[in-house]
Protein backbone atom coordinates (compact mmCIF):
# COMPACT_ATOMS: atom_id res chain seq x y z
CA UNK A 1 0.00 0.00 0.00
CA UNK A 2 2.88 2.38 0.68
CA UNK A 3 4.45 2.05 -2.81
CA UNK A 4 1.19 3.07 -4.25
CA UNK A 5 1.15 6.21 -2.18
CA UNK A 6 4.32 6.84 -2.95
CA UNK A 7 3.30 6.69 -6.69
CA UNK A 8 0.55 8.67 -5.87
CA UNK A 9 3.11 11.19 -4.00
CA UNK A 10 5.09 11.52 -7.21
CA UNK A 11 2.70 12.25 -9.45
CA UNK A 12 1.10 15.06 -7.66
CA UNK A 13 5.00 16.44 -8.10
CA UNK A 14 5.10 15.29 -11.42
CA UNK A 15 1.67 17.63 -12.43
CA UNK A 16 3.31 20.18 -10.16
CA UNK A 17 6.51 20.82 -11.94
CA UNK A 18 4.30 20.52 -15.25
CA UNK A 19 2.05 23.36 -13.49
CA UNK A 20 4.59 25.73 -12.21
CA UNK A 21 5.92 25.42 -16.35
CA UNK A 22 2.79 26.41 -17.05
CA UNK A 23 2.17 29.74 -14.75
CA UNK A 24 5.93 30.89 -15.85
CA UNK A 25 4.89 30.52 -19.81
CA UNK A 26 1.89 32.34 -19.11
CA UNK A 27 3.17 35.28 -17.37
CA UNK A 28 1.24 34.36 -14.34
CA UNK A 29 4.27 34.13 -11.62
CA UNK A 30 3.94 37.18 -10.34
CA UNK A 31 -0.08 37.90 -10.48
CA UNK A 32 -0.32 36.92 -6.72
CA UNK A 33 2.91 39.35 -5.17
CA UNK A 34 2.51 38.06 -1.81
CA UNK A 35 3.22 34.50 -0.35
CA UNK A 36 1.33 32.41 0.58
CA UNK A 37 -1.98 34.63 0.32
CA UNK A 38 -3.02 36.72 -2.61
CA UNK A 39 -3.25 40.22 -2.71
CA UNK A 40 -3.51 40.53 1.14
CA UNK A 41 -6.11 37.41 0.73
CA UNK A 42 -5.73 33.72 1.73
CA UNK A 43 -8.47 32.45 -0.46
CA UNK A 44 -9.16 35.17 -3.05
CA UNK A 45 -12.06 35.92 -4.33
CA UNK A 46 -13.07 39.17 -6.16
CA UNK A 47 -11.29 39.69 -9.05
CA UNK A 48 -9.81 36.15 -9.33
CA UNK A 49 -8.33 36.17 -13.49
CA UNK A 50 -7.37 33.02 -15.03
CA UNK A 51 -3.57 34.33 -13.97
CA UNK A 52 -4.54 34.31 -10.21
CA UNK A 53 -6.57 30.76 -10.70
CA UNK A 54 -3.63 29.45 -12.42
CA UNK A 55 -1.01 30.69 -9.88
CA UNK A 56 -2.92 30.64 -6.60
CA UNK A 57 -5.77 27.73 -6.87
CA UNK A 58 -4.17 25.40 -8.94
CA UNK A 59 -0.24 26.03 -8.33
CA UNK A 60 0.29 26.85 -4.91
CA UNK A 61 -2.52 24.78 -3.67
CA UNK A 62 -1.04 21.54 -5.46
CA UNK A 63 1.98 22.76 -3.47
CA UNK A 64 0.37 22.57 0.27
CA UNK A 65 -1.40 19.21 -0.90
CA UNK A 66 1.91 18.06 -2.13
CA UNK A 67 3.44 19.38 1.42
CA UNK A 68 0.83 17.35 3.88
CA UNK A 69 1.62 14.27 1.43
CA UNK A 70 5.11 14.85 2.15
CA UNK A 71 4.37 14.61 6.09
CA UNK A 72 1.98 11.31 5.16
CA UNK A 73 4.59 9.71 3.78
CA UNK A 74 7.60 10.23 6.47
CA UNK A 75 5.49 8.94 8.89
CA UNK A 76 4.24 5.84 6.75
CA UNK A 77 8.21 5.12 5.84
CA UNK A 78 8.76 5.68 10.09
CA UNK A 79 6.17 2.71 10.31
CA UNK A 80 7.53 0.69 8.48
CA UNK A 81 11.21 1.21 8.67
CA UNK A 82 9.90 -0.63 12.10
CA UNK A 83 8.05 -3.68 11.02
CA UNK A 84 11.00 -4.09 8.68
CA UNK A 85 13.59 -3.34 10.40
CA UNK A 86 15.28 -0.71 7.46
CA UNK A 87 16.35 2.66 9.61
CA UNK A 88 16.99 3.79 6.38
CA UNK A 89 13.65 4.57 5.50
CA UNK A 90 12.91 6.99 8.24
CA UNK A 91 16.12 8.97 6.58
CA UNK A 92 14.62 8.92 3.25
CA UNK A 93 11.45 10.18 4.58
CA UNK A 94 12.96 12.58 6.21
CA UNK A 95 14.89 13.96 3.12
CA UNK A 96 11.93 13.90 1.03
CA UNK A 97 10.04 16.00 3.35
CA UNK A 98 13.40 18.37 3.75
CA UNK A 99 13.28 18.85 -0.42
CA UNK A 100 9.83 19.43 -0.85
CA UNK A 101 9.68 22.19 2.19
CA UNK A 102 12.68 23.43 0.31
CA UNK A 103 11.06 23.84 -3.15
CA UNK A 104 7.89 25.47 -1.34
CA UNK A 105 10.52 28.52 0.11
CA UNK A 106 12.12 28.11 -2.65
CA UNK A 107 9.06 29.41 -4.84
CA UNK A 108 8.06 31.90 -1.50
CA UNK A 109 11.22 33.50 -2.44
CA UNK A 110 11.12 33.84 -6.38
CA UNK A 111 7.58 35.18 -5.73
CA UNK A 112 9.23 37.85 -3.24
CA UNK A 113 12.48 38.21 -4.83
CA UNK A 114 10.69 39.25 -8.19
CA UNK A 115 11.36 36.02 -9.78
CA UNK A 116 15.08 35.52 -8.88
CA UNK A 117 16.42 33.35 -11.91
CA UNK A 118 18.60 31.25 -9.56
CA UNK A 119 15.80 30.40 -7.24
CA UNK A 120 13.50 29.61 -10.07
CA UNK A 121 16.27 27.22 -11.98
CA UNK A 122 17.30 25.40 -8.05
CA UNK A 123 13.39 25.23 -7.45
CA UNK A 124 12.79 22.99 -10.71
CA UNK A 125 16.13 21.50 -9.95
CA UNK A 126 15.47 20.44 -6.72
CA UNK A 127 11.95 19.21 -7.55
CA UNK A 128 13.36 17.10 -10.38
CA UNK A 129 15.95 15.63 -7.63
CA UNK A 130 12.48 14.72 -5.37
CA UNK A 131 10.95 13.19 -8.69
CA UNK A 132 13.64 10.70 -8.93
CA UNK A 133 13.65 9.74 -5.06
CA UNK A 134 10.45 9.43 -5.15
CA UNK A 135 10.38 6.96 -7.90
CA UNK A 136 13.49 5.16 -6.35
CA UNK A 137 11.01 4.72 -3.23
CA UNK A 138 8.71 3.21 -4.69
CA UNK A 139 11.17 0.88 -6.36
CA UNK A 140 12.35 -0.09 -3.00
CA UNK A 141 8.82 -0.14 -1.42
CA UNK A 142 7.38 -2.20 -4.07
CA UNK A 143 6.68 -6.14 -3.40
CA UNK A 144 8.42 -7.78 -5.98
CA UNK A 145 8.99 -11.55 -7.19
CA UNK A 146 11.82 -13.85 -6.91
CA UNK A 147 12.78 -13.61 -10.28
CA UNK A 148 12.47 -9.76 -10.11
CA UNK A 149 15.15 -9.37 -8.12
CA UNK A 150 17.61 -10.73 -10.43
CA UNK A 151 20.03 -8.14 -11.82
CA UNK A 152 20.50 -6.99 -15.81
CA UNK A 153 23.32 -7.16 -17.20
CA UNK A 154 25.82 -4.43 -16.17
CA UNK A 155 26.02 -2.32 -19.03
CA UNK A 156 22.31 -1.82 -18.93
CA UNK A 157 22.99 -0.26 -15.51
CA UNK A 158 26.04 1.92 -16.59
CA UNK A 159 24.63 2.84 -19.77
CA UNK A 160 20.99 3.86 -17.97
CA UNK A 161 22.63 5.31 -14.90
CA UNK A 162 24.78 7.54 -17.30
CA UNK A 163 21.41 8.73 -19.42
CA UNK A 164 19.60 9.45 -16.27
CA UNK A 165 22.09 11.90 -15.34
CA UNK A 166 22.64 13.46 -18.64
CA UNK A 167 18.77 14.09 -18.55
CA UNK A 168 18.92 15.80 -15.23
CA UNK A 169 21.81 17.67 -16.49
CA UNK A 170 19.70 18.94 -19.26
CA UNK A 171 17.02 19.55 -17.38
CA UNK A 172 18.89 21.83 -15.26
CA UNK A 173 20.48 23.50 -17.63
CA UNK A 174 17.02 23.89 -19.26
CA UNK A 175 15.67 25.71 -16.01
CA UNK A 176 18.65 28.04 -16.09
CA UNK A 177 18.45 28.78 -19.82
CA UNK A 178 14.55 29.83 -19.34
CA UNK A 179 14.98 31.84 -16.03
CA UNK A 180 17.44 34.02 -17.46
CA UNK A 181 15.53 34.46 -20.54
CA UNK A 182 17.69 32.72 -22.90
CA UNK A 183 15.43 30.39 -25.14
CA UNK A 184 15.83 33.02 -27.72
CA UNK A 185 19.46 33.19 -27.76
CA UNK A 186 19.82 31.42 -30.67
CA UNK A 187 17.01 31.65 -33.40
CA UNK A 188 18.71 29.93 -36.20
CA UNK A 189 18.76 25.85 -36.36
CA UNK A 190 20.51 23.65 -35.98
CA UNK A 191 23.26 26.44 -36.00
CA UNK A 192 23.46 29.26 -33.73
CA UNK A 193 24.63 33.02 -35.18
CA UNK A 194 25.56 31.34 -37.93
CA UNK A 195 28.26 28.39 -36.35
CA UNK A 196 28.42 25.81 -34.14
CA UNK A 197 30.37 27.57 -31.39
CA UNK A 198 29.90 31.02 -31.82
CA UNK A 199 32.70 33.68 -30.12
CA UNK A 200 32.24 36.79 -28.20
CA UNK A 201 29.46 36.38 -26.83
CA UNK A 202 27.33 36.84 -24.16
CA UNK A 203 27.16 33.77 -21.57
CA UNK A 204 23.26 33.61 -22.36
CA UNK A 205 24.48 32.84 -25.55
CA UNK A 206 26.94 29.91 -24.49
CA UNK A 207 24.21 28.54 -22.28
CA UNK A 208 21.91 28.38 -24.74
CA UNK A 209 24.41 26.34 -27.08
CA UNK A 210 25.69 23.85 -24.09
CA UNK A 211 21.65 23.45 -23.57
CA UNK A 212 21.50 22.00 -27.28
CA UNK A 213 24.90 20.03 -27.08
CA UNK A 214 23.38 18.64 -23.89
CA UNK A 215 20.56 17.58 -25.84
CA UNK A 216 22.24 15.81 -28.73
CA UNK A 217 24.11 13.55 -25.92
CA UNK A 218 20.90 12.66 -24.62
CA UNK A 219 19.55 11.43 -27.65
CA UNK A 220 22.69 9.73 -28.45
CA UNK A 221 22.57 7.96 -25.52
CA UNK A 222 18.74 6.80 -25.67
CA UNK A 223 20.10 5.40 -29.04
CA UNK A 224 22.91 3.34 -27.33
CA UNK A 225 20.79 2.45 -24.90
CA UNK A 226 17.86 1.13 -27.20
CA UNK A 227 20.57 -0.73 -28.75
CA UNK A 228 22.38 -2.20 -26.11
CA UNK A 229 18.83 -3.30 -24.58
CA UNK A 230 17.99 -5.41 -28.14
CA UNK A 231 21.41 -7.46 -26.97
CA UNK A 232 21.00 -7.87 -23.89
CA UNK A 233 17.36 -7.80 -22.44
CA UNK A 234 14.52 -10.28 -23.12
CA UNK A 235 11.58 -9.24 -25.51
CA UNK A 236 8.56 -8.58 -23.76
CA UNK A 237 10.35 -7.42 -20.52
CA UNK A 238 9.69 -3.44 -18.96
CA UNK A 239 13.08 -2.92 -18.83
CA UNK A 240 13.11 -3.28 -22.68
CA UNK A 241 10.02 -1.57 -23.14
CA UNK A 242 11.24 1.46 -20.91
CA UNK A 243 14.97 1.13 -22.75
CA UNK A 244 12.89 1.38 -26.40
CA UNK A 245 10.24 4.19 -24.97
CA UNK A 246 13.50 6.50 -24.44
CA UNK A 247 14.85 7.24 -28.05
CA UNK A 248 11.20 7.92 -28.55
CA UNK A 249 10.92 10.34 -26.26
CA UNK A 250 14.31 11.78 -26.93
CA UNK A 251 13.02 12.76 -30.29
CA UNK A 252 10.13 13.90 -28.95
CA UNK A 253 11.89 16.22 -27.16
CA UNK A 254 14.37 17.55 -29.47
CA UNK A 255 11.46 18.65 -31.37
CA UNK A 256 9.42 20.29 -28.97
CA UNK A 257 13.07 22.20 -28.15
CA UNK A 258 13.29 22.62 -32.41
CA UNK A 259 9.53 24.22 -32.26
CA UNK A 260 10.13 26.34 -28.84
CA UNK A 261 12.36 28.35 -30.87
CA UNK A 262 10.82 28.72 -34.21
CA UNK A 263 7.26 29.42 -32.76
CA UNK A 264 9.32 32.20 -30.62
CA UNK A 265 8.67 30.29 -27.36
CA UNK A 266 4.88 29.34 -28.08
CA UNK A 267 2.87 28.50 -24.89
CA UNK A 268 2.49 24.90 -25.98
CA UNK A 269 5.52 23.34 -27.15
CA UNK A 270 7.72 25.16 -23.95
CA UNK A 271 5.25 23.66 -21.58
CA UNK A 272 5.61 20.14 -22.98
CA UNK A 273 9.15 20.26 -24.00
CA UNK A 274 9.42 20.18 -19.39
CA UNK A 275 7.00 17.93 -19.23
CA UNK A 276 8.84 15.48 -21.83
CA UNK A 277 11.69 15.81 -20.13
CA UNK A 278 10.46 14.61 -16.71
CA UNK A 279 8.93 11.84 -18.48
CA UNK A 280 12.15 11.05 -19.93
CA UNK A 281 14.32 11.65 -16.76
CA UNK A 282 11.10 8.60 -15.08
CA UNK A 283 11.74 6.51 -17.80
CA UNK A 284 15.72 6.16 -18.05
CA UNK A 285 15.98 6.27 -13.87
CA UNK A 286 12.83 3.46 -13.93
CA UNK A 287 14.71 1.47 -16.13
CA UNK A 288 18.36 1.73 -13.89
CA UNK A 289 16.50 0.73 -11.00
CA UNK A 290 14.97 -1.98 -12.54
CA UNK A 291 18.30 -3.51 -13.99
CA UNK A 292 19.85 -3.60 -10.09
CA UNK A 293 17.21 -5.91 -9.19
CA UNK A 294 17.06 -6.33 -5.42
CA UNK A 295 16.71 -2.62 -3.88
CA UNK A 296 16.24 -4.26 -0.46
CA UNK A 297 16.38 -7.72 1.13
CA UNK A 298 12.85 -9.67 0.83
CA UNK A 299 10.50 -8.94 4.25
CA UNK A 300 9.29 -12.17 5.97
CA UNK A 301 6.27 -12.05 4.04
CA UNK A 302 7.42 -11.87 0.95
CA UNK A 303 10.29 -14.62 1.52
CA UNK A 304 6.72 -16.70 2.18
CA UNK A 305 5.13 -16.16 -0.45
CA UNK A 306 7.68 -16.93 -2.94
CA UNK A 307 8.43 -20.11 -1.50
CA UNK A 308 4.50 -20.42 -1.95
CA UNK A 309 4.92 -19.76 -5.82
CA UNK A 310 8.35 -22.17 -5.98
CA UNK A 311 6.23 -25.43 -4.14
CA UNK A 312 3.24 -24.32 -6.40
CA UNK A 313 4.93 -24.52 -9.34
CA UNK A 314 6.92 -27.96 -8.50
Amino acid sequence: MLHRFTLATASVLFVLMMMGGLVHNTDSSLVCPDWPGCHGQIIPIKNVDSGTFLEHYAHRSLGATLGVLSIILMIGLARRARRDRDPALVGFGVVVFGLITTVGMLGRYTVLSRLSWWASSAKLSLASLTLSLLVYLYFRLRPVSSSARIALPRRVQIASALMAALVYAQMVLGAVMRHRGAGLACLDVPLCRGSIWPSDVVFDVRLHIMHRFVGVLVFLSSIALAWIATKDLRAGTSARRLAFAAPLLAVLQVTLGVLSITTFLSLAPRTLHLTVAALLLCDVWSLHLLSRGALRKPTRDEETESLSAEGAVA
